[in-house]
């Protein structure tokens, strides 16, 4: 259903593909979730810097610790605001393990060879890159 793009939310690689024709010119700072895990604060420095925001170094260091995974899951639902009536937090919480690599615990072989073959050439395509491991 993901690889087909028959989701909640609409297909996964097409909202990828028309996000990346945006840059910085057009006021859009593209972050990846895998730049966060390997530098949380020079990422967040790089936004603040985009948004013409700066922080202290102390405030900086504070947003890093309220961002941490375990500071976020803590606060998860009480600080979500997400209407979807029919989306099941126990079933599929919000805030998984936090971790590149994760999926290989969730999709069989057979499920990322199918993932691979139906979307691989889209995203190459693309021109997309993503880390799969840290």
């Amino acid at each position: 259903m993901f690889a087909r793009g028959e989701v909640q939310c609409g297909p996964w690689l097409q909202h990828v593909v028309e996000w990346r024709k945006y840059g910085v010119e057009d006021n859009v700072l593209h972050v990846m979730y895998e730049d966060l895990q390997r530098d949380m604060k020079a990422v967040f420095k790089k936004v603040v810097d985009f948004l013409g925001r700066p922080l202290s170094p102390e405030k900086l260091d504070e947003v890093v610790a309220s961002c941490s995974l375990e500071e976020m899951k803590k606060n998860a639902i009480k600080d979500l605001d997400f209407d979807d009536a029919n989306y099941n937090f126990q079933l599929n919480p919000f805030f998984r393990a936090g971790k590149t690599g994760n999926w290989k615990e969730h999709f069989t072989v057979a499920q990322s060879e199918m993932f691979d073959e139906i979307l691989g050439k889209r995203i190459e395509e693309a021109g997309l890159e993503f880390t799969y491991e840290l």
